[in-house]
């Protein structure tokens, strides 16, 4: 369905930030399903936190969504060798 070698260069570009997300989403699974007695406190001061705080709450959605111009420039790169 693709090019290969693009393939390869989209898979090891994205290999950082697939794992980093890998372990963002298991270490919240471990936190938010623990009840741990501090937990649930800490939980919802950070969530608070979070909320009340713009910049963070962008910081948060831009690495929920990958890496910011990464997937465009992959696909500017072959866009220019087409």
């Amino acid at each position: 369905i693709g090019i290969d070698s693009v393939l390869q260069t989209y898979q090891s570009r994205r290999r950082a930030d697939t794992t980093g997300m890998v372990f963002a989403t298991d270490t919240l699974n471990r936190l938010f399903s623990n009840r741990i007695p501090p937990l649930p406190l800490l939980r919802k001061i950070g969530l608070k936190m979070v909320a009340r705080t713009p910049a963070a709450k962008t910081f948060f959605m831009t690495q929920a969504m990958g890496a910011p111009g990464l997937l465009s420039g992959l696909v500017r790169e072959q866009r220019d060798v087409a």
